[in-house]
């Protein structure tokens, strides 16, 4: 914890610019990756209570601790605003969770991968991190899944520094209701028939903290902007801010500055250029807390198979962003496409949560007797269009006459 690329996260904001509409909201990654790893230690403890028979090693157990731990050990400045841009560039090599993993496997000469290698602890939690480790599947659950420790603490967390009462979960009735569906070779958690109520508020919590907070209009159109903006001034020809190839290749010393502070200095240098275009205006928008205006929305709720196989890709946006320009003569960087999906459940057996029914366990969406079980096959899906205010207008007719 003590290494400069670990210390670094408490740079990195856990949830970008929300501070921006919700001014408490000034949590970093540092201590949602403690929270983690304190909701796992606290899970084990019940788990062991719950069900005797489950055996996990006090080597595995530091090996849970730790990777839990360092899973955020990669994210970018802002969390998952830049990475959205690293993503469009580079697919799923721009994913935290893989620069995370190049950091620990790659980087052995780094502080960070040297401590673990000391402690015969790097091989184990890398393989940990991607899913490989010759353990039960149940560590890959706890790890990554529709109730994983990840989410135990991120939605207590965000609800209570946003100050949102909707993400509020019984965490505590959680952790003291889980068991395992086989002790012996366990896959995943199962709430006891008398968690099944805490369960279900933390599902529509989850959904509802989407709605109110990560997709909440106004941090939505800055972070937008600020996609927009590092896209602009990591382009080879500017040079400002740096591409994933360029994070790559940083030094210890180098990647431990890159933070949200890194990427507001590169704001204010590019400002000293004294250019008129478009990046300029958006970094003094954001520093003047200007969001981009709502010109068009439409939200619904619809089927999972079309929240999985009717997504709205980055190639679409791109051609809808390029068709409203050419009718509203509007200038393309001007327009942003955004499209946001909020699924109620996973409907994969392995990330599903499961409750007992008669002694047996079940996924929560096929329980009759759960009223979440209603809304399983089902999520959230809005589409938003966004430009400058004084161009609202402008922009909306030409998607009125496009929609026609």
């Amino acid at each position: 914890m003590d290494t400069s690329v670990f210390q670094r996260l408490r740079r990195i904001s856990q949830l970008g610019l929300a501070s921006l509409v919700y001014p408490g909201a000034n949590h970093s990654r540092f201590a949602h990756s403690l929270g983690a790893m304190h909701v796992l230690a606290r899970m084990l403890d019940n788990l062991a209570i719950n069900e005797p028979r489950l055996k996990v090693s006090d080597e595995d157990r530091q090996l849970l601790r730790l990777a839990v731990l360092l899973h955020d050990l990669g994210h970018f400045p802002f969390s998952h605003v830049i990475e959205r841009v690293m993503k469009r560039r580079s697919g799923n090599a721009g994913k935290h969770e893989v620069l995370s993993r190049f950091i620990l496997e790659d980087k052995t000469d780094w502080s960070i991968s040297q401590v673990l290698h000391k402690a015969s602890t790097r091989d184990g939690v890398v393989k940990l991190l991607k899913g490989k480790y010759p353990g039960p599947a149940l560590y890959g659950y706890l790890i990554s899944s529709d109730l994983d420790v990840d989410r135990l603490d991120y939605l207590q967390r965000d609800s209570v520094h946003t100050g949102v009462a909707y993400g509020a979960i019984d965490a505590e009735r959680i952790l003291r209701t889980a068991t395992v569906d086989n002790p012996e070779n366990p896959s995943f958690l199962v709430a006891m028939s008398k968690g099944a109520y805490a369960i279900e508020n933390y599902i529509l919590a989850r959904y509802h903290m989407y709605n109110s907070v990560y997709y909440h209009k106004v941090i939505t159109a800055f972070e937008l902007m600020l996609d927009r903006l590092y896209e602009l001034l990591s382009d080879d020809h500017v040079g400002f801010l740096p591409k994933l190839e360029a994070v790559h290749r940083m030094s210890e010393e180098e990647f431990t500055a890159y933070d949200d502070g890194y990427v507001l200095s590169a704001f204010t240098r590019y400002l000293k250029e004294g250019k008129s275009d478009a990046a300029s205006e958006l970094i003094r928008m954001l520093y003047a807390r200007s969001p981009v205006k709502e010109a068009y929305r439409e939200f619904k709720v619809t089927e999972m198979k079309d929240l999985k196989f009717d997504k709205l890709r980055e190639d679409t946006t791109d051609i809808i962003r390029d068709k409203l320009a050419q009718e509203s003569e509007i200038d393309r960087d001007w327009i942003f496409v955004t499209e946001c999906q909020i699924p109620i459940m996973s409907e994969t057996d392995e990330e599903a949560i499961y409750v007992q029914s008669d002694g047996k366990p079940i996924k929560i969406a096929d329980d009759d007797r759960s009223i979440v079980s209603k809304l399983g096959g089902f999520g959230m899906r809005g589409y938003r269009i966004f430009t400058k205010a004084e161009l609202v207008e402008k922009l909306g007719s030409s998607i009125g006459t496009m929609r026609t």
